[in-house]
């Protein structure tokens, strides 16, 4: 197809049962232009010259895509990223298996360059990726997480609702993470403009690349009042959590299980690194048990009222 395989531009209360794409010059499934109330039965998108599957809503287009659901879709091996909502709200994924993306597996993100509405009230449950952020036929340099979650500035006024341009209260649940691509630098990234992200029950292992100019993180955190709950990280071959710069509010890691962190060594000897953050107030870390990785539980560049530790366990 010398486009999308499947193209919903302004589609309404629809159910699309085993949609199947191969080959696509541009995304697998797209759904744009205010489409509202569809739910797709196992899609699969295979080989697609973008996205495998995207809901996409631009600002030119003065409306946002809500309420689309699919059940069981398939992405595999895109030319870019594997499930999208650029601009969305209340999408839901249920279930999706993600293998081999050029991009993200997952990614959520109101878009500065095609000029994208922010993203709202996202749910992505149980997603299994696997190998993705291969970075294949992307320019050289270009790094992604297996699950990329931000935004950017500003907001816009829809209809009678104001939508920030950031990623505002979306929600991944029981993603696993198994292996990824070589121009992965985590295996989730919150960047700046992530409001309020929760991450709960991830499962990561073997995060690591045959790149060497990269050694994968676990999580990098960098959005607004993060929150990550009982993850399980096995063989991250750089630090289990990273605090970067942008975090603000506050970051809060529950119950964390960390075995064999950093297999290749580095510069900076903990499970946990923490960068000065101007604009947080507190990240705490409680409850966590981490094994086969370093001696040291956390380096912390914050002021010492910012840093709170309780009830860990390390080595």
């Amino acid at each position: 197809m010398a486009a999308a395989g499947f193209m919903f531009n302004n589609a309404h209360r629809g159910r699309i049962i085993r949609p199947i794409v191969r080959h696509s010059f541009a995304d697998g499934i797209h759904v744009t232009n205010g489409s509202t109330d569809l739910t797709f039965e196992r899609p699969l998108a295979e080989n697609t010259g973008d996205d495998g599957f995207a809901v996409v809503s631009y600002v030119r287009q003065r409306q946002v895509c809500r309420n689309i659901r699919a059940v069981d879709g398939i992405s595999r091996d895109s030319a870019a990223r594997g499930f999208t909502v650029v601009g969305g709200t209340d999408v839901v994924y249920e279930r999706p298996l993600i293998e081999r993306a050029a991009a993200a597996g997952v990614y959520l993100y109101g878009e500065e360059g095609f000029n994208t509405f922010g993203v709202a009230r996202c749910r992505v449950i149980a997603p299994v990726i696997r190998g993705c952020v291969t970075g294949r036929g992307l320019p050289a340099g270009f790094d992604q997480g297996a699950i990329t979650i931000g935004g950017r500035a500003g907001q816009d006024l829809v209809g009678s609702e104001t939508l920030p341009r950031a990623a505002v209260d979306c929600t991944v649940t029981d993603p696993v993470i198994d292996t990824v691509g070589r121009a992965c630098r985590a295996a989730v990234m919150l960047h700046e403009f992530a409001v309020r992200p929760r991450i709960a029950g991830a499962r990561l292992r073997n995060i690591t690349s045959n790149n060497p100019d990269l050694r994968p993180n676990g999580f990098d955190i960098g959005g607004r009042d993060a929150v990550i709950d009982r993850p399980q990280l096995t063989d991250i071959a750089g630090l289990a959590f990273v605090l970067t710069r942008t975090a603000s509010g506050t970051a809060t890691i529950t119950a964390p299980v960390v075995s064999g962190s950093r297999l290749r060594g580095g510069p900076v000897d903990s499970a946990i690194y923490a960068e000065n953050a101007p604009g947080l107030r507190r990240f705490s870390i409680s409850g966590g048990r981490f094994t086969k990785g370093s001696t040291r539980l956390v380096i912390s560049l914050l002021p010492a009222d910012k840093l709170r530790l309780a009830d860990n366990v390390i080595g």
